[in-house]
């Protein structure tokens, strides 16, 4: 029985597109796995907001989990150093005059962090917040400095 040339064309394109679609190429996942962070770590630490009240996710203590978060996973890279700096660098990627600082001092403690373990790092990451070693803005000053209470 002969095999069709177009129906084995189709099926070749579908293959295809099937595997262009099972691939990550967004250029902050290319990266991360350049500087050997792993896609566990990397949910990780993006979930950490999660764990603080909902106010916080932007300049607040939720975003500063996840930059203390991205910190602790840049040290367990296999280039630790390229990792925090290409964390860091990520912050210039948007004109964010407001977060930027914030948010590279908040990596770079996180780098300090010694856990051997997601939840060892959580509770390190919550002391830090909690004793006011990490920066992050309240509700109303984040709102402030970036004038959206301005009418």
């Amino acid at each position: 029985m002969a095999v069709d040339g177009k129906a084995r064309s189709k099926a070749f394109v579908k293959y295809l597109q099937a595997e262009y679609d099972r691939l990550d190429v967004n250029p902050q996942s290319l990266i991360a796995k350049a500087v050997g962070l792993s896609q566990e770590d990397i949910a990780w630490a993006k979930s950490q907001d999660k764990r603080f009240p909902k106010e916080g996710e932007l300049d607040g203590q939720g975003d500063a989990a996840r930059h203390l978060a991205l910190g602790y996973i840049s040290q367990k890279s296999k280039t630790p150093k390229l990792a925090l700096k290409t964390a860091n660098m990520r912050e210039y990627l948007e004109i964010d005059n407001v977060g930027r600082p914030m948010d590279i001092f908040n990596n770079n403690l996180g780098s300090t962090i010694k856990a051997d373990s997601y939840e060892e790092a959580e509770k390190i990451i919550d002391a830090l917040i909690k004793n006011n070693k990490a920066k992050y803005l309240t509700l109303e000053k984040s709102n402030k400095a970036r004038g959206y209470n301005e009418q």
